[in-house]
């Protein structure tokens, strides 16, 4: 985001108030840092470790670390409320995806069926084979284009034949590609095996509720093993 990223320093550098502390001097720290281009950069605690060098324990909120993460949306939010009394009662989302013609960001009611903002969106190029609300990554498929927007909703990805791999889920090669990759420091594969045998102690042991769900695992795994739902269906046990 270079456009974003001038455009705060400029409103900082014009607003004394904001500026970094001086000595004797009060006012708001406030700085912009810019980070690598890596996946998953926009988690709570991968911000915390690069930005403030701090490290949230497994198990820990990042509150317990005299941490408190707000993303865009949120702080806006938060203003509305505070300055305009306003409740939280609509959020931009964003819809896309090869099947659309005139893919856009709408400022939608909570509450409206997705099918509304297809319908918006369209005329359709392409018959949706998948509906995802959320990003390509960590986004999850629909059953039904009913399914209504809610707070947490920040997109809608319309997907076509052509943009979905078929792949068929293969044994595990041990090749350690989700260890290395994994954000968190898991072992993504030990859980999936765990799971398989439905071996639900053994899979709690590999810390299945520090996941974070990026996805990555699964994306980058050659035998296309299906590693984030074995890890949810861990956490789901292990919470029982």
């Amino acid at each position: 985001k270079p456009v974003a990223i001038r455009v705060f320093n400029k409103e900082i550098n014009s607003m004394p108030l904001l500026g970094k502390f001086s000595k004797g001097q009060g006012g708001l720290r406030c700085e912009v840092i810019s980070l690598k281009h890596t996946y998953p950069q926009g988690g709570e605690k991968q911000l915390i470790k690069n930005i403030l060098k701090k490290e949230v324990p497994s198990g820990k909120l990042p509150f317990q670390i005299g941490v408190l993460v707000q993303n865009v949306a949120t702080v806006f939010a938060i203003y509305e409320a505070v300055y305009k009394n306003k409740a939280l009662y609509e959020r931009v989302v964003t819809v896309s995806g090869d099947c659309l013609a005139n893919p856009k960001n709408i400022l939608v009611r909570l509450g409206t069926p997705i099918k509304q903002l297809i319908e918006f969106c369209s005329p359709l190029e392409k018959n949706p084979a998948k509906i995802i609300i959320g990003g390509p990554m960590m986004g999850i498929a629909q059953f039904s284009p009913m399914v209504p927007v809610i707070k947490t909703t920040s997109a809608v990805i319309l997907l076509s034949n052509e943009q979905l791999e078929a792949f068929r889920e293969d044994v595990c090669i041990r090749c350690a590609e989700c260890v290395r990759n994994c954000p968190v420091y898991l072992q993504p594969c030990l859980i999936s095996l765990a799971v398989e045998r439905r071996n639900w102690e053994l899979a709690k042991t590999y810390s299945p509720m520090d996941c974070i769900e990026c996805g990555l695992c699964a994306y980058l795994c050659p035998a296309k093993r299906n590693l984030v739902q074995s890890i949810k269906l861990a956490k789901q046990e292990a919470l029982k």
